[in-house]
């Protein structure tokens, strides 16, 4: 007959932290990996992040990794891969230095990082498609009544008939009033 088992409790590590079996440059590495989809830069751009931390951490020995000892020490350990040029060492000690920073802001909060860089990623939308970056585009402003305003923003060669027409389609289902046997007199096609 087999005894049955007691439920071990779990137990909550004292202040809130976590002991890691990481070292922590695999952290910012797995970091990376995590948030590449989430990031609002280009591939390539990810890509020398990555590219550039790998580098960075296999300059250090165990007892150097932690960030602000690599943070702090940057130039120095760049300084010992002597296959770099200078611009490559500036362009690679860049790139660490600011995906440390990322990865020291994600965490201590994951969710404002994560908020601020949606934020971020809707910023560059809107300024990359917004109308007011051309001068060539101009906004009129029509005041149907004291209640009422409709703003269009016109491209540099104005608009056609037809886009005339598809802009009074489109306002027509707001229309309050509408009948449209009354608005519209539909001809029959002549017998032959």
């Amino acid at each position: 007959m087999t005894r049955p088992r007691r439920k071990t409790q779990m137990k909550v590590i004292p202040g809130g932290k976590q002991l890691s079996l990481i070292r922590e440059s695999e952290e910012v590495l797995k970091f990376l990996e995590y948030t590449a989809p989430r990031c609002p830069q280009t591939r390539k751009h990810l890509e020398l992040r990555q590219k550039s931390c790998r580098i960075c951490f296999s300059l250090i020995t165990e007892e150097e990794d932690s960030l602000p000892f690599i943070l702090s020490n940057l130039p120095n350990i760049f300084s010992r891969a002597s296959s770099l040029t200078p611009e490559e060492r500036d362009l690679f000690l860049e790139a660490v230095e600011v995906s440390l920073q990322d990865f020291q802001e994600w965490s201590a909060d994951p969710f404002e990082w994560e908020r601020k860089r949606r934020l971020d990623l809707q910023d560059n939308f809107s300024k990359s498609s917004s109308p007011s970056r051309g001068q060539d585009r101009k906004t009129l402003t029509f005041p149907v009544r004291a209640d009422a305003c409709v703003e269009v923003v016109l491209p540099a060669g104005g608009i056609t008939v037809q886009d005339y027409l598809k802009l009074g389609l489109f306002l027509m289902p707001y229309c309050r009033d509408l009948q449209v046997p009354q608005t519209f007199q539909w001809s029959e096609p002549p017998n032959d």
